[in-house]
């Protein structure tokens, strides 16, 4: 990650700190979508902080989830599963394989595809990143029951399935 990106996130976080509910107009309180969106970037802001001493982004994080999970992807299909554009993706990628995190090989059956997988590095990472993140979320959710949290995760997982199935 470059420093303007974690710059970034210094200055959401610092928003997130320095605002307050009653700044917020009315009907943007009313506004599912805006808090969504108003969450998610406070959370974000939150776990790259937490994450930045490894030098990696919650970006990073989510495609090294992603290949632990099933070990290989096409650098494209990684994209259009974690939503992120190619441009950013090559980025992405570029910075997990100088960390030797992550490996990019031209597909045996098209060498138009990049395959990318972890190494053994990134693989040992793996424990590390999610007990990074599962922390930050934790100390970001703390407000909530657990039973709230799990609610709000089977909520969320149900608006992404069926915003993916329709379309």
């Amino acid at each position: 990650m470059q420093a303007s990106e974690f710059n970034m996130a210094d200055e959401q976080e610092s928003f997130a700190r320095e605002s307050d509910i009653s700044d917020i107009p009315l009907v943007l309180r009313d506004s599912v979508g805006f808090l969504l969106n108003d969450v998610a970037r406070m959370l974000r802001a939150s776990t790259a902080e937490a994450l930045a001493p490894l030098g990696i982004s919650p970006r990073h994080a989510s495609i090294l989830f992603a290949l632990s999970a099933r070990r290989v992807y096409s650098q494209q299909a990684l994209g259009e599963l974690l939503g992120i554009d190619r441009t950013s993706m090559v980025a992405f990628i570029n910075k997990l394989e100088a960390m030797e995190l992550v490996s990019r090989k031209i597909n045996a059956g098209d060498r138009r595809v990049y395959d990318v997988s972890l190494t053994d590095k990134g693989v040992g990472l793996i424990a590390q990143v999610d007990q990074i993140v599962r922390d930050a979320q934790r100390r970001f959710l703390h407000s909530l029951t657990e039973a709230e949290t799990e609610q709000l995760g089977q909520i969320l997982f149900k608006l992404r399935e069926d915003s993916v199935h329709k379309g």
